[in-house]
């Protein structure tokens, strides 16, 4: 695709979608340098432009992730524990999280990535690479996939240390929910732990 091109299907993406509030169903890989088999999971994905982002596991003692753009939180309900990590404070986690945002939203890409695009079939692909000095640090590049309706299919995340994640959707639509959906507050008596520092 040339550039005019790409820049066309980004921009008709980002007007479809605009701050409308989407959701997804998924199956994540995650291939881990330091483990020989893949982590799997597999739940609901919501989604909101900037930065707003839940993920919920469906598996049997599966965390919930959410994050409202400032924090991002690890719930397990099962263990009554939660995991609170503060993104500005840590900026190759808030490079990630962004990236992964930026994939799912596809909104201003062109501030952060050098986009690449290809047309097969009727289906688009869309590489990511970084731009900025200190996403290229954590970051080496991100895959989007589109099906023939436009709805994304896959978004790979490719990260400096060698580890993936793969997001494989379906049943992509828009959803009416209220924004503190993605917030997060802890109940009495849940242990809370901020594993990187506040």
């Amino acid at each position: 695709m040339t550039d005019p091109e790409i820049q066309e299907f980004v921009l008709g993406i980002s007007r479809s979608r605009g701050l409308e509030t989407m959701t997804a169903n998924y199956r994540e890989t995650r291939k881990l340098a330091l483990l020989k088999e893949p982590v799997l999971d597999e739940g609901t994905l919501i989604f909101r432009a900037p930065a707003m982002f839940r993920k919920e596991s469906s598996k049997p003692g599966g965390a919930l992730h959410l994050s409202d753009g400032s924090t991002l939180w690890v719930v397990f309900s099962d263990k009554n524990t939660a995991e609170k990590y503060p993104l500005k404070s840590h900026r190759a986690l808030q490079d990630s999280f962004m990236a992964l945002s930026k994939a799912f939203n596809l909104t201003e890409l062109n501030r952060e990535f050098d986009v690449r695009g290809e047309r097969s079939d009727g289906r688009v692909t869309l590489t990511l690479l970084p731009r900025r000095k200190g996403l290229k640090q954590s970051i080496r590049s991100v895959i989007v996939s589109f099906g023939s309706n436009n709805q994304i299919q896959t978004v790979e995340v490719g990260a400096m240390n060698g580890n993936t994640t793969t997001f494989q959707l379906s049943d992509e639509r828009k959803l009416n929910v209220p924004g503190n959906i993605f917030q997060f507050s802890p109940q009495p008596g849940m242990t809370v732990s901020a594993p990187l520092g506040e």
